[in-house]
C-alpha cells in the first residue's frame, strides 16, 4: 500500500511541477531570434525585412532551433504591416500563433501566389504550406481580423 502512495506523490509532484512552468510561460525555443514588427511598414514600399525561418522538425522537438526566426506584431483591419523576405524556391512554410490574422504572399512582381488565414483559436502554433516558384524576395502582407489592434506571432 505505501508503494501506490508513493507513486501517486510522485505524479502529483511532476503534474505541480508541469502547471507551474506552463504558468510562468517558460519557453523552450532559447536558439529562437525574435524581431519586433517596426513602424511604418503599412506598404510593400516600407516593407521590414525579416529572415526566413529554416526551423526544422527535429530542432523544434529538441528547444533548440538557430534556425526559428519569429517576429512580433500588432495589426488590425486598418493596419497593414508588410514583410520583405528572401526565399529560395520550393517548399515553404509560414508558422502563425497569436490573435486571429490573415495574410498574402506576393512575389517581387506583385502576383499574389498564396493567401492565409489564421483564426487563432485551439492552442499552438499552425504552419501553412505554400511554394515558392523561384529564388527571389517575396513579400508578406499581414491585416488583422479586427478593428482593435492586436498582436500577431
Amino acid at each position: 500500500m505505501s508503494e501506490k502512495i508513493i507513486n501517486i506523490k510522485n505524479v502529483l509532484t511532476l503534474m505541480l511541477i508541469c502547471c507551474f512552468l506552463w504558468i510562468n510561460g517558460i519557453t523552450v525555443h532559447a536558439e529562437s531570434q525574435a524581431v519586433n514588427e517596426k513602424e511604418p511598414n503599412n506598404t510593400k514600399e516600407t516593407a521590414q525585412l525579416i529572415q526566413a525561418n529554416a526551423e526544422t522538425a527535429a530542432g523544434s522537438v529538441s528547444g533548440s532551433d538557430p534556425g526559428e526566426y519569429v517576429v512580433y506584431g500588432t495589426g488590425s483591419k486598418e493596419d497593414d504591416d508588410w514583410y520583405k523576405v528572401y526565399l529560395n524556391a520550393g517548399e515553404q512554410y509560414i508558422t502563425c500563433n497569436g490573435n486571429p490574422f490573415k495574410f498574402e504572399v506576393y512575389t517581387d512582381t506583385q502576383n499574389l501566389i498564396f493567401i492565409g488565414a489564421y483564426d487563432g483559436l485551439g492552442f499552438g502554433v499552425k504552419a501553412y504550406q505554400f511554394m515558392a516558384p523561384s529564388s527571389g524576395y517575396y513579400y508578406v502582407r499581414v491585416n488583422g481580423n479586427s478593428s482593435t489592434p492586436r498582436s500577431y506571432i
